[in-house]
């Protein structure tokens, strides 16, 4: 190795650190909602501040979604590695669980953090 392949895994290195520190130290924001969207389409919502279970049909396949203690989560799927029923329950905005084979995602939305910025002068 060559200084300079040292220089630049050291550089590499130091922005990934930096990468890592902004996305693990960015405040996470609660969700509101859960959203379900089949084929890249939302087709309902579902606050996340009401308990149901939903069963949610696509041309593909079948899945149960729970919304219980301000989290939402698939219970079962027909689907045949169902990695999505064993996905852990999400409640943070930004988060979801996807069912590739059912081509289904639920997303939480919430609110967005504040940004800092008041107003824009022109």
């Amino acid at each position: 190795m060559k200084k300079a392949d040292l220089i630049l895994i050291a550089g590499v290195l130091i922005a990934a650190g930096i990468l890592a520190l902004v996305f693990f130290l960015k405040p996470a924001v609660a969700g509101d909602a859960a959203v379900v969207e089949i084929d890249g389409v939302e087709t309902a919502a579902y606050p996340l501040t009401e308990e149901r279970c939903e069963t949610i049909e696509t041309p593909y396949g079948k899945n149960i979604l729970v919304i219980k203690d301000g989290g939402a989560s698939v219970q079962d799927a027909d689907c045949p590695d169902r990695v999505c029923a064993k996905h852990r329950a999400i409640s943070m905005a930004g988060e979801q669980i996807v069912c590739l084979p059912h081509r289904l995602v639920v997303r939480i939305v919430g609110a967005e953090a504040p940004s800092g910025v008041d107003a824009l002068a022109q």
